[in-house]
């Protein structure tokens, strides 16, 4: 029998009411280990290694591949028992808790560091540091831009005994356009093993 195709009008309300929908926020929790600044200070006294390397961000579609971090920050921290926790719960997303806005990141934790910038290729290097493992962080910002339009109806195609057989969106309208900020987060454990080494971690993403 002949497939059958029914177009029926979306809701302005509905999608309003979707639109508003507010999202529930994840319950990080905070890092309940102690930081020890005491530590922290002393692990991050004068030695003889260096650390060097190369961030960079790949995106997708994008010609050529990578992307070097341009003069961005790079930030080093002693993983110290507050740290170690700290990776645990935000190594997949560091940005949340580095916000020390909302508290889950502690701003004396954060406070206590190294920290250098790359160059035009996105090389870094942090030279006299001791023996250790370290957090390193560097984040690469970029722009996101994207054109949508509205749906405005739904086509559903059925069979000849009225079952649904699939449903598509139909949209058009006005074309909206927009853009937002976004980061991508480069967090890595690195373990500086001894005085007087030279670790390249090469290019880090």
């Amino acid at each position: 029998m002949p497939h059958r195709i029914r177009k029926t009008l979306s809701s302005a309300l509905i999608l309003a009411a979707l639109a508003a929908t507010p999202c529930i926020a994840a319950d990080w929790g905070k890092v309940e280990t102690p930081f020890d600044a005491a530590q922290a200070v002393q692990m991050l006294e004068p030695g003889n290694a260096t650390l060097k390397g190369r961030g960079f961000m790949r995106l997708k579609g994008l010609i050529g591949g990578k992307t070097y971090a341009d003069n961005r920050a790079v930030y080093l921290f002693p993983m110290t028992g507050y740290m170690q926790e700290w990776y645990r719960r935000f190594k997949n997303d560091p940005g949340i808790g580095l916000d020390t806005n909302i508290g889950y990141g502690s701003a004396e934790a954060l406070r206590i560091h190294r920290q250098t910038r790359t160059d035009g290729g996105g090389q870094f290097a942090f030279d006299k540091l001791k023996p250790g493992k370290y957090l390193l962080y560097l984040g690469i910002g970029y722009v996101v831009s994207a054109s949508w339009q509205d749906q405005v109806g739904t086509e559903t195609v059925y069979n000849g005994y009225g079952q649904e057989l699939s449903s598509t969106p139909i949209y058009g309208g006005q074309v909206h356009t927009g853009s937002a900020p976004v980061t991508h987060h480069i967090l890595k454990v690195v373990d500086v093993k001894q005085d007087g080494q030279v670790l390249d971690l090469g290019d880090i993403r």
